[in-house]
């Protein structure tokens, strides 16, 4: 499809289910674990205590409207992202080789996407990483509770926009990535 980014995995990483992330007609919003299962599903292979972990990340693909005028794609709370999205910012000017991030959130549910040019986003628990390339304004990368990222490799005309589903708060952040693997390890074995 021309005019479409190569945004995706880049290191092997089995994928599984794919489909869109808007909601069928007649859905009220309330289904959020339906909806988020359409989304195409990165899982990694590690077995901690005979289960498969899947980390809680996904990539997603928005509808998008093109005609003579240009391209329009339009994201809705709760039926284009998992989430009622309270909260909007956006990454620009980053310089090269400047590497962002280096944090995790204990609760917050975020959808990154880059609007322009492209950014790489390392995604990691105790357990494995992941390196995604996003330079598709029409894909978003969902990142959910306990997932330590960092963002890098900017272009200069990138601009990374983040859909959170919460308003800031900065305890909901976990800096320091020893304590966030001892936490993460707690989370993942009780919400497996």
């Amino acid at each position: 499809d021309p005019g479409r980014g190569t945004s995706g995995i880049e290191k092997s990483i089995p994928v599984s289910g794919k489909g869109s992330c808007q909601a069928e007609p007649g859905d009220t919003g309330d289904e959020q674990d339906a909806v988020l299962e359409d989304y195409e599903t990165i899982e990694g292979s590690e077995e901690i205590r005979g289960k498969k972990r899947k980390m809680n990340i996904q990539l997603m693909e928005f509808p998008r409207h093109m005609d003579e005028y240009g391209s329009l794609v339009p994201i809705e709370a709760s039926d284009s992202v998992p989430f009622d999205i309270k909260r909007v910012y956006y990454i620009y000017g980053v310089e090269k080789g400047v590497r962002r991030g280096f944090h995790s959130h204990a609760d917050l549910e975020q959808v990154l996407i880059c609007v322009s040019g492209h950014v790489r986003i390392l995604v990691k628990t105790p357990w494995e990483e992941q390196e995604i390339f996003l330079d598709d304004p029409q894909k978003g990368l969902y990142i959910g509770p306990m997932v330590w990222r960092e963002m890098f490799d900017f272009s200069g005309d990138a601009v990374l926009l983040v859909l959170a589903g919460d308003h800031y708060k900065v305890e909901d952040y976990i800096r320091d990535y020893n304590k966030y693997e001892q936490i993460a390890r707690q989370y993942f074995t009780e919400n497996q």
